[in-house]
């Protein structure tokens, strides 16, 4: 493998449960969502990870960034992947080059 698998402990996956369903709830993330989301990437870049994968279409509309600069706090050092721009992107790729040649 590229890199190595942070798992989630029992309480940072009740965590992440915990801020899908408020964004779920609220229609998008309120600032307290915010910050247990920023709490939880940041016991992920501790435990090692580089990169997050929000494999969940909630986790995406939670704006860290926004949020960071709001409570005027540094952004957690990790590449959030977020999968749906990811195929949108590989499919207008695709697109763009056409069908495969014979």
């Amino acid at each position: 493998l590229c890199c190595e698998l942070v798992r989630l402990t029992d309480a940072q996956k009740d965590a992440l449960r915990a801020v899908i369903w408020a964004v779920k709830r609220e229609g998008a993330a309120s600032e307290g969502t915010a910050a247990a989301f920023v709490a939880l990437l940041d016991d992920v870049v501790a435990a090692g990870a580089a990169t997050v994968l929000l494999a969940c279409t909630e986790l995406p509309l939670v704006d860290v960034a926004a949020y960071c600069a709001a409570a005027n706090r540094k952004v957690p050092a990790v590449d959030l992947l977020d999968p749906t721009r990811l195929v949108a992107a590989a499919v207008v790729d695709a697109v763009h080059a056409g069908p495969p040649s014979q």
